[in-house]
Parts: structure tokens; sequence; C-alpha cells
């Protein structure tokens, strides 16, 4: 009964090995399939079946760590070529095998704060020319998260010449503004009628792309 017991006993020990020699060369023929990830997860169940195994337990740690070094290298290739979609896969990968992966993490907020900044820059640069303060106070806000963000730095320059250029001229214009005219068109090319206001009161009119240049116009005014 005893030797029965002890036959027992080796046989389980022997079996054991056996499947943790069979899961190691499972996972090394993945490995030069080129498939890394069922390479890791054969370990990982092999280990997890024998949590006593010191040398299976170690061969699982080395294959994580190469594979999640080799996704955290691909995730951010892809980040710095701005493919945010493979960047952000990769590193949700590597969050699926090792949740609190630093690197991983802090790439997914990158990814994040870009694309939050991408949006703001976007509606920055539809709003500059009527709400000049608000497209300002949302590049500023980019640039506090980001101050490396050229994009920004580009739009606030523009959009703080803009509004210097708008304080120096103010005075000229509100002069100008006061000098009185008298005018009398009738069915006149609205360009050609600006165009002398402009010569007369010393003032600037941009038109819109949209106005047609044949426009006509009939205006009579009195100082």
């Amino acid at each position: 009964m005893k030797r029965a017991f002890m036959t027992s006993l080796i046989s389980l020990a022997f079996m054991g090995g056996c499947a943790s020699d069979i899961a190691q060369y499972k996972a090394e023929s993945y490995q030069e399939e080129g498939n890394p990830e069922a390479a890791l997860k054969v370990l990982q169940a092999q280990a997890a079946s024998s949590p006593s195994d010191i040398k299976l337990r170690s061969a699982y740690l080395n294959n994580l760590q190469r594979y999640t070094a080799q996704l955290q290298v691909e995730g951010d290739s892809a980040r710095a070529r701005g493919d945010s979609a493979t960047a952000m896969a990769r590193y949700q990968q590597i969050l699926s095998w090792q949740p609190n992966h630093d690197r991983a993490r802090e790439g997914i907020r990158y990814i994040e704060m870009s694309i939050r900044h991408n949006s703001m820059l976007k509606y920055a640069q539809e709003i500059k020319d009527t709400r000049s303060d608000e497209a300002l106070a949302a590049v500023n806000q980019i640039l506090a998260d980001n101050p490396r963000n050229t994009q920004a730095q580009l739009l606030r320059n523009d959009i703080e010449s803009r509004k210097a250029r708008e304080v120096s001229l103010r005075p000229a214009l509100a002069q100008a503004l006061k000098s009185p005219i008298s005018l009398q068109f009738r069915d006149q090319s609205m360009m050609s009628v600006f165009d002398i206001i402009s010569r007369i009161g010393k003032v600037n009119f941009i038109f819109d792309k949209d106005v047609p240049p044949n426009l006509k116009t009939t205006i009579y005014a009195r100082d």
C-alpha cells in the first residue's frame, strides 16, 4: 500500500514536469511563428496550474516582459507618426496583461489629451475672427497642458498680433470716423463707392469674397 502511494506521487510529479515542458515547447513554437501573445497564454495557463514551478514562472515573466516591451515600442512609434488608433490599441494590449503599466497608461493619457486639444484648436480657429478672446482662452488652455504644442503657439501668436494691431489702429480709426462727409451716388458700383469713401475718410474696407464685384448701390448721405 505504501509503495503504491509513493508510485502515485512520483507519477504525478513526472506528469507535472512533462506538462511544464510541453507548455514551454508550445510557447517556443508560437514565438517562432510570430505569435507572442499565444505563447504567453500557454505559459500563463500552465503557471497557474503549477504555481510552485519556479522555472515555468520565470519563463512566463520573461516572455511577458519581452512582449509588453515590444508593444510599447510599437505604440510609441505609432503615436509619434500620428497614428493614434494603432497606438491606443497597443497600449490597451499592454494593460490587458499589466493593468498598472505606467508607460502604457501615460501613452493613453497623452493620446486622449491630444484628441481633446485638436478639437479645441479647431474650434479656436473657427472663432478667432469673431470671438478672439474666447479663441485665445482656448489656446492658452492647450498650452497650459502642453507648452510644446506648435499649432497652438502659432495660433496664439496670430491672435495676439491681430489684437495688437487693432489696439494701435483704434485711435486713428476713431478720428477718421469723426470726419463728416456728404455722398450722393445713383446706381453705382459698390466697390467704387467704398473706394471713394476710403480715400476721403482714410478708412480701409475689406469685402467678403462672396460679395459680387459688380454689385450696384444708390446712396444719399450728408455730413
